[in-house]
């Protein structure tokens, strides 16, 4: 058995070889793509993906953009009735305030890019509702109101933080 002395001298070079491979990933990750020294960060991709210390954005680039925000579901039967559900899978629950959720609903609500996203989320909706309430036959929407902040100069014009929006998806059909 190793003495205590020694197991600790063990352990703490560990930790400093755990330590500086973290550190190593964590520069890696912003060598510019162009750059001659861009293969020294092929080794840390799949760590920076495990542990989710990978970033792409620039905290000086972009301003907030909506003061607040909520999305639910309009789901419209057949027989003319309709209501409002909870647009967040599994589980069809509530929105949760969630960045990540927010992230997605404004993407795929307003953005065309994501359309493929939209249409693989409103195939999982759908076979929700249908396990819930026992048949298909509906067609859904997607309804966002945010409040969109407003410029500093317009904000101290009239003290108005934010102007109210809403905006709809396009319907989709459940089938039968």
């Amino acid at each position: 058995m190793m003495p205590r002395g020694r197991l600790v001298t063990v352990a703490k070079a560990a930790a400093c070889v755990v330590f500086a491979g973290h550190m190593a990933a964590t520069c890696t990750q912003h060598i510019p793509a162009g750059s001659a020294l861009r293969p020294l960060a092929a080794p840390f991709v799949h760590y920076d993906e495990l542990t989710g210390i990978w970033q792409s954005w620039n905290m000086f680039t972009t301003p907030p953009y909506l003061h607040a925000y909520d999305v639910d579901l309009e789901v419209l039967e057949r027989d003319g009735t309709s209501g409002a559900a909870g647009p967040m899978l599994p589980g069809i629950r509530r929105y949760d305030g969630s960045l990540r959720a927010e992230s997605f609903f404004t993407c795929v609500v307003d953005d065309p890019s994501c359309s493929a996203y939209l249409a693989g989320y409103f195939d999982r909706m759908c076979a929700a509702l249908h396990t819930r309430l026992g048949h298909g036959g509906q067609r859904i929407v997607l309804h966002e109101v945010y409040d969109r902040l407003r410029l500093l100069p317009d904000i101290r014009a009239n003290g108005v933080i934010a102007s109210r929006e809403e905006h709809r998806s396009k319907a989709f059909d459940c089938g039968g």
